[in-house]
C-alpha cells in the first residue's frame, strides 16, 4: 500500500523527533529515574530530576556531535546500513558517556558508588535504548536499502546510446559519462561550490531545433546561467510531460516532482516522480498495469532526498541520491547503482 505524505506537514521522522527533543527526553527521565529508585533503592526525586537533566543534556548535545560524523563525504549507499549500525552503537557509547555522571550523583552516598553507577547506567540506558530503536524504527523509512538490490554499476544493463553530464563532487567542474562505456571526460571548468547548483537545457538562439546544456548557479548574491557550449537536438534532449525539451526558463530548477522522460521512454506507461521530503523519495506509478512504488531512506542518522529525476529508455531512472550520489534504477530487475559522485545531472541521447 502506497502511503500518501503531503508536503507541507513534514514525515513521521520530523514529528518522531520533534517530540523525542522536547517532551520524550522528560518522559525517558522519569523512567529511567524510576528505575534507579526501585532497583538500586536510591532517592526517586534526585533520580528522576538529575535523570531528566541527563537526557535533556546528552540528547542535544550528543545529536549535535552525532551529525557531524554522518556529514562526511564517505558515506554512499553502498555503505549506508553499515554506517547506520555504527552511528547506533557510537550513540550508545555516547549516551553512557553523557548521562554517567547523571547516574553517579545519585549514588553519591551510596557504598562502591562508581561500579555501582556505572553497571546502573548501562542497564538505564539499554533499557532507553530498546525503547528509542524501537520509536525511531517506526518513523524512518529505508525501503530504498530494503526492497532493491545495491549492485555496482557493471551489474545493470545500461543503454549504450545514452550520455549523462553532471557537475562532479571532486572539483566542481562539469563531465559528461557514456552509460553503456564508462568512459568520462570533463567538459567545462565550473568550479561550482554549491551543491544546489544544477544543469538544465535553454533554446539554442544560433541554431533552430537544438537546445544547449547551461549549468544553473544558484549563488544568492550574483545567480547566473553558465552556457557549458554543447548543443544538443530537440529529439535527444528529455521531453517533459507536455513534449517539451526540459527548459531553464525560469531560475528555480526542476529538482522535485514529475520526472523528464528520454527518447523512446516518453512513451513509457511509467509516472515517476522524486518528492519534497527524503522519506516521498523516488516514487512511481505504471498506468497500463496499476503498478507502484516508493523507493526512500530517511533514518535519524541518514536523510537522502531524491532530486534530478530522469526516465531513461528500458525503464530505468537517473536520479541524484542526497548531496551527492548519481544513480540509476532498474525498474524490471529492481537493482539500484552509485554510477558517480556529483550533482544536477541530465541526460541526452
Amino acid at each position: 500500500m502506497t502511503s500518501v505524505i503531503l508536503a507541507n506537514a513534514g514525515t513521521p521522522l520530523i514529528w518522531a523527533t520533534l517530540f523525542h527533543m522536547t517532551l520524550g527526553n522528560a518522559c525517558i527521565g522519569v523512567l529511567e529515574g524510576t528505575l534507579l529508585a526501585s532497583l538500586y533503592r536510591v532517592s526517586a526525586g534526585r533520580a528522576i530530576s538529575l535523570m531528566i537533566l541527563a537526557n535533556y543534556f546528552s540528547a542535544w548535545v550528543g545529536w549535535s556531535y552525532l551529525h557531524l560524523l554522518v556529514d562526511r563525504n564517505d558515506i554512499s549507499l553502498d555503505n549506508a546500513a553499515s554506517v547506520l549500525a555504527g552511528m547506533v552503537a557510537v550513540a550508545y557509547a555516547t549516551t553512557l558517556f553523557l548521562e554517567w555522571p547523571f547516574v553517579a550523583g545519585c549514588f553519591w552516598r551510596a557504598e562502591n558508588p562508581l561500579r555501582r553507577s556505572v553497571t546502573a547506567s548501562m542497564l538505564v540506558q539499554s533499557v532507553s535504548y530498546v525503547l528509542l530503536i524501537g520509536w525511531y524504527g517506526l518513523a524512518s523509512v529505508n525501503s530504498l536499502g530494503t526492497d532493491l538490490t545495491i549492485v555496482p554499476p557493471d551489474q545493470i544493463a545500461l543503454p549504450h546510446d545514452v550520455c549523462i553530464y553532471f557537475i562532479a563532487d571532486e572539483d566542481g567542474d562539469v563531465y559528461s559519462r557514456e552509460l553503456g562505456t564508462g568512459r568520462q571526460r570533463q567538459v567545462y571548468e565550473l568550479k561550482s561550490r554549491d551543491v544546489e547548483d544544477c544543469l538544465s537545457f535553454q533554446a539554442s538562439e544560433s541554431e533552430a531545433g537544438f537546445h544547449k546544456i547551461v549549468a544553473l548557479l544558484e549563488s544568492r548574491h550574483e545567480p547566473k546561467v553558465v552556457d557549458l557550449d554543447v548543443a544538443v537536438h530537440d529529439e535527444n534532449c528529455p521531453l517533459s510531460k507536455n513534449g517539451r525539451p526540459l527548459m531553464a526558463d525560469r531560475f528555480l530548477s526542476p529538482s522535485r516532482g514529475t520526472a523528464s522522460k528520454l527518447g523512446s521512454a516518453y512513451d513509457s506507461p511509467w509516472t515517476i516522480k522524486a518528492g519534497f521530503w527524503a522519506a516521498q523519495g523516488l516514487s512511481g506509478e505504471n498506468t497500463k498495469t496499476g503498478e507502484q512504488f516508493r523507493f526512500a531512506i530517511e533514518t535519524p542518522f541518514i536523510q537522502w532526498n531524491v532530486r534530478h529525476a530522469i526516465l531513461l529508455p528500458a525503464d530505468q531512472v537517473l536520479f541524484q541520491l542526497g548531496k551527492r550520489q548519481i544513480c540509476i534504477l532498474d525498474l524490471k530487475t529492481r537493482k539500484v547503482a552509485v554510477l558517480c559522485f556529483g550533482h544536477g545531472a541530465v541526460a541526452v541521447l
